[in-house]
């Protein structure tokens, strides 16, 4: 089974705010106690592979394909995003994902310059960029998704200046996460380690 996305809420915003902040903390967190550490960073530049359909509704169609890939891989779909808008005015996501040990991230970038050139009748090779961290510094690159929340956000998770800076206004969900990661998993997984350790006492 997949874990596309719902449709996001057509209302506008700036700026990330604190609770969307300790939900994404709450996500890394958690793909790394389950042992699926969020270990590659995936950058999708969407105007640069333009079909004219709109940026959200590829993603949707864009993780259906990534959870069918990471599922043949024998590896739940882990992943967190947040969009933006640069100064150009183009949307684009940052993805963090857990890739199995085994992919390059030349078979990752491959990858998804397959599934964004659905539908676009020119990709430039710049709209899909991949960082792979073998070692992942979960908290550098939380804070990297972060430097669009607002004073607060940034100020509670210690986000640097040089990340400052408008992130541009987006339509719908600006941030999102994967449903073994959401606050649901999370709340399922205290209770069972509630239950264990009533059980074994």
């Amino acid at each position: 089974m997949t874990t596309a996305p719902r449709r996001p809420r057509r209302h506008p915003t700036r700026k990330l705010h604190l609770e969307q902040g300790r939900k994404l903390s709450g996500a890394f967190n958690r793909a790394r106690q389950i042992g699926f550490p969020l270990n590659c960073l995936v950058t999708l530049h969407w105007g640069l592979a333009d079909s004219g359909v709109e940026p959200f509704d590829r993603w949707v169609r864009l993780c259906e394909a990534m959870g069918k890939w990471l599922a043949r891989m024998g590896c739940p779909p882990t992943w967190a995003f947040v969009r933006e808008k640069g100064l150009a005015e183009l949307e684009h996501m940052h993805l963090a994902i857990h890739v199995p040990k085994n992919r390059s991230a030349e078979q990752v970038k491959a990858a998804f310059e397959r599934w964004i050139a659905v539908g676009a009748a020119h990709v430039d090779p710049a709209a899909v960029d991949v960082k792979l961290q073998r070692t992942p510094s979960m908290v550098a690159l939380m804070r990297y998704l972060l430097k669009g929340g607002d004073s607060l956000v940034r100020r509670s998770f210690s986000v640097p200046k040089h990340y400052e800076g408008d992130q541009g206004i987006i339509h719908g969900k600006r941030l999102g996460v994967s449903r073994n990661l959401d606050s649901r998993a999370r709340a399922d997984a205290l209770l069972e380690d509630d239950t264990s350790a009533v059980a074994a006492e």
